[in-house]
């Protein structure tokens, strides 16, 4: 394998070989708007008040408004709105009356004790936004309302209305997708077994998991629809992540759902057992069993089937779109060409099986090849090669984990130039810099 067939040079550019194989893959397969990046920041702080008028708006207009709460507020031009309709390209501003000086509510030279300036000039700030969305973003439409104002409307809004304004959750815990990370876990089920009869220990492994997961199975493309109100039980209308409260059954050999707890990832019917590091038979209530945490829903519909009960909904996660591999057309997948690729060189090195003794075999060998994983190998490079065939099985099997890699590790930078350290203390908003080391006069070490 020539370093110009893939255009990476691990040794110039790659730390790991988790590293080299994402930027295979993001140099030569990686469609755009495929994969999403998500922040693991913390959502900006909200007004419940304004969570329930931008519902209301959504209800009477018929749109779908992004807010702090399913996807974070949109930035337009130098300000974060309070909500954001596509459909129609409609600016959402609650102006909570303490915090942008409502002169209805407050006299103009009462200083702000946050801010630390009068509510007049706080009003005047308010002002000088909407003017810059009416003047400045001509091609949105702009609507607000003072938290009073709404006060007032919401009390003279119908008995049905008002029901659904106040579905909207108090104190929601944002969905974090980390959570439903969980990596993985060996155990021992039974230590010992005594053989009887016509009775057969066998052992199973499954050949190649990461690369055939990665090829035949579906993955969310592109940035979820973020739900919390309205929420159904039924898991088979949504695709993605949930976060929610489910009973375990009692009696399962195996259950599905893990939780993580004491430093731990454990598999148990009982949260209180689990945090009492029980030993003992549960003798524990269903609300002292139940668990609440983030997961797949693919998961949850399995612990579902295996006699899981979903007792409340609070965020949902929807992906509209998928990417899988569909075998009759040999074609779709997110990884598929990647996974192809090395799949076909550890297959060509792996040489020809025992059995391929005429050219008649060799060419029913290759032909069954294609119809089961959709490669055509080449017969001229079917050769056995270890070293090769090792290096394409390290590069299937090491891919899939960096897109699990935390993103909040400490990095450390050696700087020789003004202009460098300059730009880094400028970038401290995104950035946290923890240390600056003195290596000599002319180079820091930057953490």
């Amino acid at each position: 394998m020539k370093r110009k067939d893939l255009g990476v040079d691990p040794l110039k550019y790659c730390i790991t070989i988790a590293s080299a194989c994402n930027l295979v893959f993001r140099r030569n397969y990686l469609q755009p708007n495929s994969i999403a990046v998500f922040s693991d920041q913390q959502q900006k702080n909200h007004s419940y008040s304004c969570l329930q008028w931008l519902h209301f708006e959504s209800l009477q207009r018929g749109v779908y408004i992004d807010h702090a709460r399913n996807g974070g507020e949109r930035k337009i031009g130098p300000y974060f709105v309070d909500g954001f309709a596509k459909e129609g390209n409609i600016i959402f501003a609650f102006q909570g009356c303490y915090w942008h000086g409502c002169p209805d509510c407050y006299d103009e030279d009462t200083v702000h004790p946050t801010y630390n300036i009068t509510m007049g000039e706080l009003y005047k700030r308010t002002e000088k936004m909407k003017k810059f969305f009416q003047d400045v973003c001509p091609k949105y439409s702009y609507g607000e309302m003072r938290e009073h104002e709404w006060q007032m409307l919401k009390e003279k809004l119908p008995v049905e209305m008002k029901a659904k304004i106040n579905m909207v959750p108090k104190n929601l815990k944002p969905l974090l997708p980390r959570e439903a990370f969980f990596r993985g876990r060996t155990n021992r089920i039974k230590l010992f077994h005594k053989v009887e009869g016509d009775e057969q220990i066998k052992y199973v492994d499954f050949c190649s998991l990461y690369p055939y997961t990665n090829k035949y199975c579906s993955y969310p493309v592109g940035h979820p629809t973020i739900l919390t109100v309205n929420l159904s039980h039924n898991m088979s209308e949504y695709y993605g992540l949930v976060h929610c409260t489910i009973l375990p059954p009692r009696k399962l050999y195996h259950p599905v759902l893990p939780v993580k707890i004491h430093e731990k990832l454990m598999y148990r019917l009982c949260w209180k057992c689990v945090e009492n590091k029980s030993k003992s038979r549960c003798m524990h209530s269903e609300m002292e069993r139940t668990i609440t945490g983030t997961w797949v829903i693919l998961e949850v519909q399995k612990a579902v089937q295996m006699g899981y009960t979903i007792l409340k909904v609070e965020v949902v996660w929807h992906f509209e779109e998928r990417a899988e591999y569909d075998r009759l057309t040999k074609s779709g997948g997110l990884f598929t060409k990647y996974i192809d690729t090395f799949l076909k060189i550890k297959q060509e090195a792996s040489g020809w099986p025992s059995w391929c003794e005429t050219e008649q075999d060799r060419e029913k060998y290759v032909e069954k090849y294609y119809e089961n994983e959709g490669v055509a190998l080449d017969p001229q490079n079917v050769e056995y090669f270890p070293g090769l065939r090792a290096l394409a099985k390290l590069m299937l099997n090491s891919f899939w984990g960096k897109f699990g890699q935390r993103s909040d590790l400490e990095k450390k930078e050696i700087v020789t130039k003004v202009e460098r350290l300059n730009d880094l203390l400028k970038d401290c908003d995104k950035t946290e810099l923890t240390n600056i080391r003195f290596i000599n006069e002319e180079v820091l070490e930057v953490n």
